[in-house]
């Protein structure tokens, strides 16, 4: 068969403008799940402000996409985020098409340096990654380092000044309608963990 000739299911996919319709459709509902979450994500936030750093309530969320992670499409929202001069904090959530949702803290200068060891009462449900580039949406095999459980030598790693930390939770794309939920759930779980409440002074 010649390299420039098509097989038939090929041909199927070629001729198929169907997908792409669907596909505007089904990115109309994406940016709408998005712009559903921004705000409860905000409103949680806010709720603690008074233990918040006023950088990162001061700093917009943003959305974002690509078409081409390792091949395939994805959208994001950063909530809260910022980055500036090395600092990194970002509160992501992505959808990666043919995959599977997921959420992401990603923290890099002195937020990791500040935040990492708050996070030993994460829930078990967060995993912690332990490659190198934080910008990967495909889980890490095998499975990465439950967050309440590190040990000192992982942590140790973890804060070592070359690599940003993150860590994730992954969620099936049946529970499209559920995102803002988990999202907001994760976010919630964290943010005493990240942010406590001062102790009154003496």
């Amino acid at each position: 068969m010649n390299e420039s000739e098509l097989r038939p299911e090929e041909l199927q996919v070629l001729e198929n403008a169907r997908f792409f319709d669907l596909k505007a459709q089904l990115d109309a509902k994406i940016n709408q799940l998005f712009s559903d979450l921004k705000p409860r994500i905000e409103e949680r936030t806010m709720a603690v402000h008074a233990n918040v750093p006023p950088e990162l309530l001061r700093t917009a969320g943003r959305t974002f996409r690509g078409e081409n992670h390792h091949g395939y499409p994805w959208r994001a929202l950063d909530v809260p985020r910022f980055s500036q001069s090395g600092d990194l904090f970002i509160f992501r959530t992505l959808l990666l098409w043919g995959h599977h949702f997921s959420v992401h803290l990603i923290l890099n200068g002195r937020w990791k340096s500040q935040l990492v060891p708050r996070l030993g009462g994460a829930s078990a449900t967060w995993q912690v990654d332990p490659r190198e580039d934080p910008w990967i949406w495909f889980p890490p095999q095998p499975q990465g380092w439950p967050a309440n459980a590190l040990s000192p030598a992982q942590l140790q790693l973890l804060l070592s000044p070359a690599r940003p930390f993150k860590m994730s939770v992954y969620f099936p794309l049946t529970d499209f309608s559920s995102i803002p939920d988990h999202a907001t759930q994760c976010w919630s779980g964290l943010l005493p963990l990240l942010f406590p409440a001062q102790s009154p002074s003496n």
